[in-house]
């Protein structure tokens, strides 16, 4: 299918940080590839996909790319964000709860874009964008980092076809470690706060904020990998609506993650998590815009 001029991308990837305590993501240079995989299956040109790889991908950066992104797209124009690497969540007493973030290559305060910091920065870009697809695939869990530690060196599966898997997890604060009896502050309703319509919005994220999400040094992020299979190959129609749901793709991509871990004895599969629109149709993103000529029948708004 041909690009359109009126989508675009960031791609955000951070395997390496400055702090050399965090450990390290094998698998992100090849998120990145299959990201850009994805991006060009919604139509995305090449030339409107911008990347930030390792040191490029400091919280500044990160900032100032969203701002240009804002300042580049059109009205009614479809933009895909995709971020691989570290989360974090801590406790923060003014926000009466835990706070999940990015953790960009810098670290540290300039380094850690919270959820409620990259609703604001989405905030004028939704105002603009026809549809706005953001994946996250990062970790934001406290409750199992301690014993998380021990898989980083251990390989599941066949190990001909299969790398050593990574927790993809930063240092969380102890009033964090139990998140199932603490309230958090996720992205999309802070996203909707600012005036955002859930239709206008599709945010997947690797994992619930009690789990952890795993990083694969052949293949790259599970996450992503099997969103990337399902999207451009695998999944299927299974309601028969005549085209294949984000939902569809995740439900696809989240049995090729059980898949992938049923042989593990430590721990259980990580969950996809959809919020927004449901019904969005990635093979539709580049369907017309208004002002464009109209799209087929039946396709997701």
């Amino acid at each position: 299918l041909p690009a359109r001029a009126n989508r675009h991308a960031l791609i955000i990837g951070i395997g390496r940080y400055a702090d050399p305590a965090t450990p390290i993501l094998p698998g992100v240079k090849i998120d990145r590839q299959s990201a850009t995989q994805m991006a060009q299956a919604m139509q995305v040109p090449l030339g409107q996909i911008r990347y930030l790889q390792d040191e490029q991908a400091t919280g500044n950066a990160i900032r100032q790319a969203i701002r240009d992104l804002t300042d580049t797209v059109a009205d009614g124009d479809r933009v895909f964000i995709h971020f691989s690497g570290h989360g974090t969540r801590y406790f923060d007493a003014g926000a009466g709860g835990c706070v999940e973030a990015l953790l960009a290559h810098d670290g540290g305060s300039s380094g850690t874009i919270t959820n409620t910091e990259m609703a604001g920065l989405l905030k004028s870009l939704t105002r603009k964008t026809d549809k706005l697809f953001v994946m996250y695939d990062a970790c934001h869990s406290g409750g199992v980092v301690k014993s998380a530690v021990a898989t980083r060196d251990r390989r599941l599966g066949n190990p001909k076809d299969e790398g050593v898997l990574r927790p993809k997890f930063s240092n969380t604060s102890q009033e964090c470690s139990r998140p199932v009896n603490v309230r958090t502050r996720g992205l999309l309703p802070q996203i909707m706060s600012n005036g955002a319509l859930p239709q206008d919005i599709v945010h997947i994220s690797a994992a619930r904020d009690d789990e952890i999400s795993f990083d694969d040094e052949l293949k790259g992020g599970l996450a992503t990998q099997f969103m990337r299979d399902c999207m451009l190959r695998e999944a299927r129609d299974t309601d028969n609506s005549g085209a294949v749901s984000i939902d569809e793709i995740r439900q696809c991509a989240q049995t090729r993650i059980d898949r992938r871990m049923v042989n593990d004895a430590t721990y259980k599969p990580h969950h996809l998590v959809l919020n927004g629109n449901a019904g969005f149709v990635p093979s539709w993103f580049s369907l017309a815009s208004p002002g464009e000529p109209a799209a087929a029948s039946g396709a997701a708004t």
